[in-house]
């Protein structure tokens, strides 16, 4: 919390995310649950975005405005359900949670829905059916653990089954900047923009640059080359680190990236590159454009 209130952050996603274990959806119930009780047990510190009635709150507030999204369809799918009963696992969860902002099918492992980054694995059958599920329920489908064919099967089906659902890459860097697997794509980057989604530039170090610390701007400005001036947020990827004791990912972040205190002094290293708006646009309002655009219907 102090962490939050020093970067000034005013909205922040809090992401379910599910290991591959045999009871995945109980634990991502069991999430759910504390998430709610994060709100409820502390709100002076955090506030549901959206309100009873299902409407985004996006005015500026002294607490953290807060909203949940899964990672990895486990979450609430075990490998044995029946879609009918993970769609209802899935329905328990929002009930508790309030709207989930986006889904991704994947994390770092193959399941029964599509391939994660990395992997020649595209989407599934059973992918395409949780496709269907999402479509007018205004839940953005994330790109940001897909793999590449993944991602364009996804897209594909969306356009020819004539689906409703935005898409976004929630925590993702550029490819041609920093090739990485779990960076996107010039052409999956390029989708996003046109379909008025929204990319989130990830401050994990393995994925911004191995020896250059102010690749932020390098990924910014390509973005922006590319037309993704109204595409481009922050998407930084905090978590708690001593859950990554791995060495081959250490250090995590850059220091000068380490935690969302870092926000004022990130946007200040920016502002030599950038313009105002640009600035105004990647740090609030292209995410509560693109929330709006989706919830203010």
């Amino acid at each position: 919390v102090p962490h939050l209130r020093q970067g000034n952050v005013q909205l922040q996603v809090m992401v379910l995310f599910t290991p591959d274990i045999p009871d995945s959806a109980a634990f991502g119930l069991q999430q759910a649950r504390a998430y709610r009780k994060l709100l409820t047990d502390h709100p002076a510190h955090f506030q549901a975005l959206f309100d009873s009635a299902g409407q985004a709150d996006l005015t500026p507030s002294a607490t953290v405005k807060a909203v949940a999204a899964i990672e990895s369809a486990n979450g609430f799918c075990n490998s044995a359900d029946s879609l009918a009963e993970a769609f209802r696992k899935l329905e328990a969860i929002s009930a508790l949670t309030g709207p989930l902002l986006y889904i991704s099918l994947t994390h770092s492992y193959e399941n029964r829905f599509g391939g994660p980054s990395g992997s020649k694995v595209g989407l599934k059958a059973d992918g395409e059916e949780l496709l269907e599920y999402l479509d007018g329920r205004k839940t953005a489908i994330d790109l940001s653990h897909a793999s590449d064919a993944q991602g364009r099967d996804i897209l594909n089906y969306i356009d020819r089954r004539a689906l409703d659902i935005p898409v976004i890459a929630s925590h993702s860097n550029y490819r041609p900047v920093w090739d990485h697997p779990r960076n996107l794509p010039e052409d999956l980057a390029d989708a996003i923009i046109t379909r008025r989604g929204l990319i989130g530039v990830n401050f994990l170090r393995r994925f911004l640059h191995d020896e250059n610390s102010a690749a932020i701007r390098d990924h910014l400005q390509y973005a922006l080359a590319r037309g993704g001036e109204d595409a481009v947020a922050f998407g930084a990827d905090y978590f708690y680190e001593p859950e990554v004791p791995d060495p081959d990912y250490q250090p995590l972040y850059w220091p000068e990236h380490r935690n969302a205190s870092r926000y004022p002094a990130i946007v200040q290293a920016l502002r030599a590159a950038f313009s105002k708006a640009q600035l105004e646009k990647l740090c609030y309002r292209n995410a509560a454009n693109f929330i709006q655009r989706i919830w203010g219907e």
